[in-house]
C-alpha cells in the first residue's frame, strides 16, 4: 500500500513538472529573424507526363538587399534524358521595382543552374505558370503551374 501511494505521488509530481515545463517554454517566433522583411515560398510543379518536373523553394529576404534560400527539385525526361532529384541553398540578393520583388543568387537542380526570382512585392497567395516567377533557366521551360506565397 505504501509503494502504490509512493508511486501515485511520484508520478503526480512528474505530470505537474512537465505541465510547468511545458507552459514556461519559449513561444516560437513568427519570422526568419529580425532583418526579415519577405519570406517568399515557391511550390511550382509540372506533372502528368514526361517530361515532368517541380521546384520547392523557401526564400527569406532581407531589409539591406540580402537574404538566403533552401529548396529542392525534380527533373523527369523519360528514360534518355537528365532525371534525378537535387537540393539547393544559398545566398540571395534581392530588389524591388514596378511592384515586383526580383531574386538573385538561386540555383536550381542542386546549385548548377542560376534562375532569377520574380513575385509580387505584396504580401498575399499567388497562382500562375512557373516559367512567370521562375526565369532564366538553362535547361529550358519549366512548365506547369506556380503556387506562390509572398509574407512578412
Amino acid at each position: 500500500m505504501r509503494y502504490t501511494n509512493r508511486l501515485s505521488v511520484a508520478a503526480a509530481a512528474g505530470c505537474h513538472a512537465g505541465a510547468l515545463a511545458g507552459g514556461a517554454a519559449t513561444p516560437a517566433l513568427a519570422d526568419y529573424g529580425t532583418g526579415a522583411q519577405y519570406q517568399v515560398e515557391i511550390s511550382a510543379n509540372n506533372v502528368g507526363g514526361v517530361p515532368g518536373d517541380g521546384v520547392w523553394l523557401w526564400i527569406e529576404l532581407n531589409r539591406d538587399g540580402s537574404g538566403d534560400y533552401t529548396g529542392s527539385d525534380c527533373i523527369h525526361t523519360g528514360p534518355a534524358g537528365v532525371n534525378g532529384a537535387a537540393r539547393e541553398q544559398g545566398d540571395v540578393q534581392w530588389s524591388e521595382s514596378g511592384g515586383q520583388l526580383t531574386i538573385t543568387g538561386i540555383g536550381l537542380v542542386g546549385g548548377q543552374f542560376p534562375v532569377t526570382i520574380l513575385v509580387p512585392d505584396r504580401y498575399g497567395h499567388y497562382v500562375g505558370g512557373s516559367d512567370s516567377f521562375i526565369r532564366d533557366f538553362a535547361l529550358g521551360q519549366i512548365g506547369g503551374t506556380a503556387q506562390v506565397q509572398v509574407a512578412p
